[in-house]
């Protein structure tokens, strides 16, 4: 969880804040989602994200993570190595994202995400509620539409799955000025080259499969 976390931290130190589109062997990069820019994306969001591709190195990063990601592709009903070497070209890729919310403000809408290319969504948890923040994080519905907080079953290195259209969302982490959450998502997402491409959407938007 430590190697993960600092390669976000280092990513961010030294590059700029910057947007690339997956139509081409892009660098790995991180944005600054603030609220300015929030609507642009499936549903609101402020958080910082990092995003890492397999053909710019990071061995030891990609290595780490792509032991356990095989099982969860598995469990999803497609081969482990499912996306793993792909590029933009074709169609589909793995992209690693290590995101940050910042203390009062980060936050994730409900949301569904798409299961065509990944059945599960893949949670990594790389902090811990009531040591780096001390409300807010994680959650999902259950089957009564209830919203239940799954951050006091998580611990430090935790990894989780769920169907991927369960509604779920991020609420906003306390203020307090140390609070932080982060997290660690792993997706195959269609690249930009595909027309129409699917992406996660609000709930009143999905359908189910």
């Amino acid at each position: 969880m430590n190697l993960i976390k600092s390669k976000g931290m280092e990513l961010m130190k030294s590059t700029p804040n910057t947007f690339y589109k997956m139509n081409d062997k892009m660098p790995n990069f991180w944005r600054d989602i603030t609220s300015e820019h929030s609507q642009k994306y499936g549903v609101p969001v402020i958080k910082q994200s990092m995003y890492f591709f397999h053909w710019n190195g990071e061995k030891d990063l990609f290595e780490l993570i792509n032991r356990r990601w095989r099982i969860f592709k598995i469990l999803g009903g497609k081969p482990p190595e499912y996306g793993s070497t792909n590029f933009p070209c074709d169609g589909y890729l793995d992209r690693v994202q290590i995101v940050r919310y910042p203390s009062g403000t980060g936050y994730l809408a409900p949301h569904q995400d798409p299961v065509h290319n990944q059945r599960l969504f893949i949670s990594g948890y790389l902090s811990q509620l009531d040591i780096d923040f001390k409300h807010g994080g994680f959650w999902a519905l259950d089957s009564n539409n209830n919203e239940v907080c799954l951050e006091p079953h998580l611990k430090l290195g935790d990894m989780g799955c769920g169907y991927a259209n369960i509604v779920h969302g991020v609420n906003q982490i306390d203020d307090a000025s140390d609070s932080e959450r982060w997290f660690l998502g792993l997706y195959t997402n269609d690249s930009d080259l595909v027309k129409n491409r699917i992406t996660l959407t609000s709930p009143a938007k999905q359908t189910t499969p």
